[in-house]
């Protein structure tokens, strides 16, 4: 009877050891399959962080594609393709057109088979790329157009087919664009119809260029924390150029202010040309004005290292008479004809 108890205890004993060691064995595959799926809830989380993170670097990379371009959603484009023949014509082929009198240059130079819209002039600036074909079967289109910090350029399609006409075509790509997107634009790769002369064979009209003076200087200059040298100038012919030394060439630093030939030549090739132009009403006065101007200016100087802005006006003489100045030093032209002339210009600068 002994024997028998310490048998169902032996018996007992084993079946306790045999559960505890199942009850391990399952709670170690328990503590792997939840440490396994913590791991891999954790790896998940890092594959997601990866992921926002190469999101985030695409979406800067096209941040940094877009940056300094414009919205161009409300520009107008079309392509006219014409069959007009033209004995001499000019090698420039890329025209900016921003007032009236420009567009009957550029009618002057090629024909009016364009017939823009003038009233197009009032609040936009017009953009033509001329294309000469050697077959009418060749077609240009105008796909899109890209405004940067820089300039204005057209993204053009070309088609040639295997078999064309034997006709002679010429296509005009026209871009009429808004002027607010147009703000702080050089457009130097851009012609003014009126400066392009189609009877020297495209070059442009140097008797023009070299009639035109600056007869209007706005400038500021400061040299107490750098070289700072800006403005604005209104030419003979009424164009407006303005300027940025810390933009432009190294031409700049070695300007001499006291030079207009100088400053002429540097706006020439390095300013900016701006999309108002002084109408010829306003530029007959302020030459009138400027004929019969006396400098009769007393300069004070009531502070140091806050740079100059000056307001002066250039005679036939290429003397420079100031009209105002602010600044280091101050003062200001009283007569009647500096007062008219700053009423003028005011508008312009």
């Amino acid at each position: 009877m002994e024997e028998k108890n310490k048998i169902k205890i032996n018996l007992f004993t084993f079946i306790i050891i045999i559960a505890l060691i199942i009850i391990i064995i399952m709670g170690f595959f328990v503590y792997r399959f939840y440490k396994d799926k913590k791991v891999a809830e954790n790896q998940i989380a890092d594959l997601n962080n990866e992921i926002t993170s190469l999101k985030n670097m695409v979406n800067n990379l096209d941040n940094n594609i877009d940056q300094g371009k414009k919205d161009t959603k409300d520009i107008i484009k079309y392509e006219l393709q014409t069959h007009e023949y033209f004995e001499d014509l000019p090698k420039e082929n890329k025209y900016y057109i921003n007032s009236e009198e420009e567009l009957n240059s550029f009618y002057k130079i090629y024909s009016d088979a364009l017939d823009i819209d003038k009233d197009y002039l009032k609040d936009n600036s017009i953009f033509i790329q001329v294309e000469e074909a050697s077959s009418g079967s060749i077609k240009f289109k105008l796909s899109s157009v890209e405004i940067d910090k820089n300039t204005v350029k057209f993204v053009i399609d070309k088609d040639t087919p295997e078999v064309g006409t034997a006709d002679m075509a010429f296509w005009y790509l026209v871009a009429i664009i808004p002027n607010n997107q147009l703000k702080d634009l050089k457009l130097n790769d851009w012609n003014k119809p009126s400066e392009v002369n189609s009877s020297t064979n495209g070059s442009k009209d140097e008797s023009n260029n070299d009639s035109r003076r600056i007869i209007i200087k706005k400038s500021y200059s400061n040299y107490a924390w750098g070289s700072q040298f800006n403005g604005k100038a209104i030419f003979s012919d009424g164009t407006i150029y303005s300027w940025d030394s810390k933009n432009e060439s190294d031409d700049w630093k070695n300007y001499d202010l006291s030079s207009i030939d100088e400053l002429t030549d540097l706006l020439s090739e390095y300013g900016n040309l701006e999309n108002t132009k002084v109408s010829e009403e306003d530029l007959e006065k302020i030459e009138d004005y400027i004929n019969d101007l006396e400098d009769d200016i007393d300069i004070r100087h009531p502070g140091a290292d806050q740079g100059t802005t000056v307001i002066s006006a250039i005679n036939s003489d290429n003397e420079e008479i100031d009209l105002k100045v602010k600044g280091d030093a101050e003062g200001e032209n009283k007569t009647k004809n500096a007062q008219e002339l700053l009423e003028i210009i005011n508008n312009y600068l």
